[in-house]
C-alpha cells in the first residue's frame, strides 16, 4: 500500500510544455528522503514551480532550474533545500546522504559559471558541459539521534533512533537508552551485568 505522495514542481510554465524531473532520490540514515531534480529547462519566456509550498521563478535565458530538497518520511512534506538557478544549465545528477547529515552532489553545468557556497566554478568556456563534485550540509542537527538529548550532553550521540529520553527510559539522562544501548544504567561506575 502507499504510504503517500505529493505533486512536485507544479503547476510549471514554460510554453505550454512541463519538464519537472527528480533526477535522484537518497535516504537518510534517519529515514528522510533526499531528491535532486531540474525543472522547467529549455525555456525562453520564463518559468516557474511551486515545491513544498514555496514558489520558485526563473526568468534568466535558459530558465531552467536545479533543486535539492528534503522530503520527510512520515508526512510527504517538501522542504527545498537549495536551488541552482543560472542563465543556462546547472544540474544535480546525484546525491548520497552520509550519517552525519552532509549530501554530497555529483552534478554539471554548461554556458555559465556556478556558485556553490562562496566558491565559483567556472565554465571551461568552449562547447559541453563541464562536471563538478560538491558537499551541502543542511543545518546543523544539535541532536543527531532525535532523543531529547543534545548531542553535547549525550554519551550516545548517534545512537538508537525512534525514542524520547525520560525517567523510564534513561535512568541516568545520558543519553543512551537504557535497553540494549547503556551498559551502566545508574552511572554508578558498575556495568549493569555486574
Amino acid at each position: 500500500t502507499w504510504s503517500w505522495a505529493t505533486v512536485s514542481g507544479q503547476p510549471s510554465n514554460w510554453s505550454g510544455q512541463n519538464q519537472d524531473i527528480w533526477s535522484d532520490l537518497e535516504f537518510s540514515p534517519d529515514g528522510s528522503l533526499y531528491a535532486a531534480g531540474y525543472f522547467c529547462s529549455g525555456g525562453s519566456s520564463g518559468c516557474w514551480a511551486e515545491i513544498g509550498g514555496e514558489n520558485l521563478t526563473n526568468n534568466e535565458g535558459y530558465n531552467a532550474f536545479t533543486v535539492l530538497a528534503k522530503i520527510e518520511a512520515s508526512s510527504g512534506q517538501v522542504t527545498v533545500l537549495e536551488t541552482l538557478m543560472y542563465s543556462d544549465w546547472a544540474g544535480i545528477e546525484q546525491i548520497s546522504v552520509t550519517r552525519n547529515g552532509e549530501i554530497d552532489v555529483v552534478g554539471n553545468y554548461y554556458n555559465t559559471d556556478i556558485n556553490l557556497g562562496g566558491t565559483t566554478l567556472e565554465w571551461n568556456g568552449t562547447s559541453g558541459f563541464d562536471g563538478y563534485i560538491a558537499a551541502f550540509m543542511e543545518a546543523e542537527d544539535s541532536d543527531d539521534d532525535d532523543d531529547g538529548v543534545a548531542d553535547a550532553s549525550d554519551a550516545c550521540p548517534a545512537g538508537d533512533l525512534d525514542w524520547t529520553a525520560g525517567a523510564g527510559t534513561d535512568y541516568d539522562s545520558d543519553g543512551c537508552r537504557d535497553s540494549g544501548e547503556d551498559t551502566d544504567d545508574d552511572n554508578d561506575g558498575v556495568f549493569d551485568a555486574s
